[in-house]
């Protein structure tokens, strides 16, 4: 009987830094560029302007949402 790990592991968007969390985490720090890497999926339904959206999650963005920023995500799905 096999135990499934509950850690997962991401690369930071900034640095490329491997790191190794949990499947519960919503964000933590790199040990690379002490920067904080969110790990929780985001919806952008309305305008949302800011100076970058950086995460190792799904961003989804929907029809009447607006995203202005410089976006690195690990899946990005745009809806019109």
């Amino acid at each position: 009987m096999g135990k499934t790990s509950d850690k997962r592991l991401i690369r930071c968007p900034r640095c490329e830094t491997a790191l190794e969390v949990s499947r519960n985490a919503k964000s933590t720090l790199c040990v690379g560029c002490h920067q904080n890497v969110r790990t929780d999926d985001e919806e952008v339904g309305t305008y949302c302007a800011r100076r970058e959206l950086y995460t190792e999650a799904d961003v989804t963005v929907a029809k009447k949402g607006v995203l202005i920023a410089d976006v690195r995500v690990q899946n990005l799905v745009v809806h019109g």
